[in-house]
């Protein structure tokens, strides 16, 4: 139901949530453990395994006009000669996602080890890019 909503538009946008918790936070008995695991990084992988496409992507990660957490809205723009917010990425090639490739201090979730469809080429943020 939760994919075919993200098809449809009645669930108009996706955001990884990216909120650390230091260990403290993590390494205590189940019940009184800070929920959450590393999502960030493979947030296109899941998209893709959840069978969206590069559109579907674009539009749900980036949408125009949206109402957030707490309130806080967001507008997005890319215009000519004005610093940027971007992730490049291919629905083709694969991302290994393991010890090696994680760039989290965590290691909490249960993905550590699979190969995923798709690669973050690259990354803009303000006039600092990044390209593997």
């Amino acid at each position: 139901y939760l994919i075919k909503a993200l098809k449809d538009g009645k669930i108009d946008a996706v955001a990884s949530h990216h909120f650390p918790q230091d260990s403290d936070a993590k390494n205590v008995e189940f019940e009184y453990a800070q929920d959450g695991m590393i999502s960030l990084q493979i947030m296109l992988p899941l998209l893709l395994k959840a069978g969206l496409t590069a559109e579907e992507i674009a539009r749900i990660t980036t949408q125009g006009n949206f109402q957030g957490v707490d309130g806080l809205s967001a507008k997005v723009e890319v215009l000519e000669n004005t610093e940027a917010d971007l992730t490049i990425f291919s629905t083709v090639g694969e991302t290994v996602f393991d010890k090696k490739t994680n760039l989290s201090k965590s290691e909490n979730t249960p993905l550590l080890g699979e190969t995923m469809k798709g690669k973050i080429i690259g990354t803009v943020l303000g006039n600092q890019s990044n390209f593997s």
